[in-house]
């Protein structure tokens, strides 16, 4: 057995590793003081994450790093609003 099998019995937490992450990076943030337009979909704290994980990601393209942020913040919230859909959406924030 390699040493990878070895603790693959447990349930996945990236997710929730991932959240907790950002919300240690966030800690004294004071989104609340940021406003967006009112037809926004986008919260300020969640555009920040968006920002973060697109620096983070693997994604050859602009296009594909936000496509790849929007559906890791969609999942983070756990709700039915999806943020803004396009990337040209997501640039006139």
């Amino acid at each position: 057995m390699s040493h990878q099998d070895q603790h693959a019995g447990g349930v996945r937490r990236n997710p929730v590793y991932l959240l907790e992450a950002l919300q240690w990076l966030f800690r004294g943030v004071r989104f609340s003081e940021i406003s967006l337009r009112d037809d926004c979909t986008w919260t300020p704290r969640w555009l920040a994450a968006a920002a973060l994980l697109r620096v983070w990601s693997g994604e050859s393209t602009l296009r594909e790093r936000f496509a790849c942020s929007r559906r890791l913040v969609a999942h983070l919230r756990g709700d039915d609003v999806q943020p803004a859909g396009s990337y040209q959406a997501f640039l006139k924030l």
